[in-house]
C-alpha cells in the first residue's frame, strides 16, 4: 500500500491575513477533502495520510479566498525532495458556508496587476539584469502590465508579460518569477528562467532573424571581418566587401552576426600601403571570393569581436 504525508502550508501573501487554526475549523476539513480527492483520483494511491498545518492566511476579495501550498513526500522520513501541489480555496458567502467554497489545485490563475508592485518591479530588474550579460546596458522601463498570472506553489509562481521601452525601442518580455515571502534575501524572489523578449526591430531573445545590412552595428562588425579576412588569406592585394546577400543576428552572450554570400573583390591597394580600405578602389577583371562567416560580438571583451565558421569560394 502506499502511503503519502502531506505537510500543509499557507504562505501569506501582500494584503492577506494571518489566521489560527481554530478559526476555520471547518475550511481545513474541507481543504484536507479536496486534496485528499485530487491526490487519490490524479496520483493512483490508496490512501492519503495529512499531516499539520503550519499557517493559515486568508484574501477578502468578494468573499474569502485562502492561498494554500502542499508540500508532498512518499514517506515521513524521506530525505528525497518533496513534489509540490496546490490549493486556491474560494469561499463566496459570508459568514462561511462550505456549500458556497470551490477549489482549484494547481493551475495558474489571472491577476490584476500593475507597475507599483514589488514582484512586476522585479521582473523588470531581471530583464534589464539578463540583457547586461550579454553586453546590453541600455535601461528598459515599465510601459505596461499586458497579462499577468500566478499559481501557488511552494510560494507563488508568476508569469508575466510586459511591455518595456528603451528609448526609441519598444519590447514586449515574458518573465517569470518565483516569490516565497518567509525566506531573505536574494531567495525570496528569484526569477525561475531567463526572459524572452521581442519586438518589431530586435529579434526574439536566443533566436536569430534578419537584419539590415545599414544597421551600424552590423557594418561595424563587417568591416572587423573584411581586416580579419585579409589578415589572413595570403594574397598580394586587399579585398573589399563589394556586395552581401543577406546577415542575420542572435543574442547569445553578445551578438553574434551571420553573413551570407559576401562577395570580396581584389582592390588596386596592396597590403603594403598605408591607404584607407574606403579609398581603394576595386581592380578590373578583380579577382572576387564569395565568403559565409560569423562575427561574435561581447563589448566588455578585449578584442570585442571574433570571427569564425568561415567559408569561401
Amino acid at each position: 500500500m502506499l502511503y503519502l504525508w502531506i505537510l500543509l502550508t499557507l504562505v501569506a501573501i501582500p494584503s492577506a491575513n494571518p489566521m489560527t487554526l481554530a478559526d476555520n475549523d471547518e475550511v481545513i476539513a474541507f481543504a484536507f477533502k479536496e486534496i485528499a480527492t485530487y491526490l487519490l483520483t490524479t496520483k493512483n494511491l490508496d490512501e492519503v495520510i495529512m499531516g499539520n498545518l503550519i499557517y493559515i492566511s486568508t484574501e477578502l476579495r468578494l468573499g474569502r479566498r485562502f492561498y494554500i501550498n502542499l508540500l508532498v513526500t512518499t514517506e515521513p522520513d524521506s530525505t528525497e525532495l518533496p513534489t509540490m501541489v496546490a490549493l486556491f480555496l474560494t469561499c463566496i458567502a459570508l459568514p462561511l458556508t462550505l456549500v458556497n467554497c470551490a477549489s482549484i489545485l494547481g493551475g495558474f490563475q489571472p491577476l490584476q496587476i500593475d507597475g507599483s508592485n514589488t514582484n512586476v518591479q522585479y521582473a523588470v530588474k531581471t530583464v534589464n539584469e539578463f540583457y547586461a550579460r550579454q553586453g546590453d546596458n541600455a535601461v528598459r522601463t515599465l510601459v505596461s502590465v499586458l497579462q499577468a498570472e500566478s499559481q501557488i506553489v511552494a510560494g507563488t509562481h508568476y508569469k508575466f508579460t510586459l511591455k518595456l521601452s528603451s528609448g526609441t525601442t519598444t519590447e514586449v518580455c515574458e518573465v517569470e518569477v518565483w516569490a516565497r515571502a518567509w525566506l531573505n534575501g536574494g531567495e525570496a524572489l528569484q526569477s525561475t528562467k531567463d526572459p524572452v523578449c521581442t519586438n518589431g526591430k530586435r529579434q526574439l531573445v536566443g533566436g536569430e532573424s534578419a537584419i539590415d545590412i545599414k544597421d551600424p552595428e552590423v557594418q561595424k562588425a563587417l568591416d572587423f571581418a573584411v581586416t580579419a579576412l585579409n589578415a589572413r588569406e595570403n594574397f598580394m592585394y586587399l579585398r573589399k566587401a563589394v556586395s552581401v546577400s543577406r546577415v542575420t543576428s542572435q543574442v547569445v552572450a553578445g551578438i553574434s552576426f551571420h553573413f551570407y554570400g559576401v562577395q570580396l573583390s581584389a582592390t588596386n591597394c596592396d597590403k603594403m600601403s598605408t591607404h584607407q580600405l574606403n579609398s581603394c578602389a576595386v581592380a578590373d577583371g578583380a579577382d572576387t571570393q564569395t565568403c559565409d562567416f560569423k562575427v561574435w560580438w561581447q563589448s566588455w571583451t578585449t578584442p570585442e569581436y571574433q570571427i569564425n565558421s568561415i567559408n569561401c569560394s
